[in-house]
């Protein structure tokens, strides 16, 4: 981390890691605060309680995983865009294994604390509307169950590094992080473009 860094964002970062680790039941605040290098009352004056701390990590990591800071050029067709899109959102989860870690917990705990957030599905938001986009300007050929086909485009994307270390016994080739990287995206943008935008 910077020294540039905000002092809430400082907490968040540091939370990141806490809960990815521990889960949330085992990690503690006292620890955050300490690896933070903060007061612990400075994470309670951003943070009322540990299950607010929590759900903002999250939102945090979904804000930083959306596309709505990607900047994509109007002037690109609809196919361009998804791609771009996919592109973005499989790099970022394979440079942020914590991001992985820290949503199966999320999901898993069964709990109200994931109803609480609220940017889980900004990603999902923007490629149904690039998808309604793309039908409506005859790029994009209409598919019976839209939804379903993008929540698997998506797992696609997600759900491969959510199991990586299980999955790497398949790849007989040893292909380093960059190499990986852009064979999984050329993957993932030929099943768009096979199902989507072959008619």
């Amino acid at each position: 981390m910077t020294e540039t860094i905000s002092g809430k964002e400082k907490i968040l970062e540091t939370a990141l890691t806490e809960f990815a680790d521990k889960g949330y039941e085992g990690a503690r605040v006292d620890r955050i605060a300490i690896e933070a290098g903060v007061n612990k009352a400075l994470i309670y004056y951003h943070f009322k309680s540990k299950e607010e701390l929590y759900v903002s990590t999250i939102n945090y990591l979904f804000k930083k995983a959306a596309p709505t800071e990607l900047k994509i050029p109007s002037s690109l067709t609809v196919r361009e865009k998804m791609l771009l899109v996919i592109r973005h959102f499989t790099t970022f989860i394979h440079y942020n294994p914590t991001f992985v870690k820290i949503m199966d917990q999320a999901v898993n705990n069964g709990n109200s604390l994931f109803d609480n957030l609220y940017e889980q599905n900004l990603y999902f938001q923007k490629v149904i509307a690039l998808y309604f986009e793309g039908v409506t300007k005859g790029e994009i050929r209409i598919i019976d169950e839209p939804v379903d086909y993008l929540i698997s485009l998506l797992g696609s994307c997600y759900f491969f590094y959510s199991h990586r270390n299980a999955l790497y016994k398949f790849y007989s080739s040893h292909l380093d992080e960059k190499e990986f990287l852009e064979m999984r995206i050329r993957t993932v943008q030929d099943i768009v473009d096979r199902v989507l935008f072959q008619k």
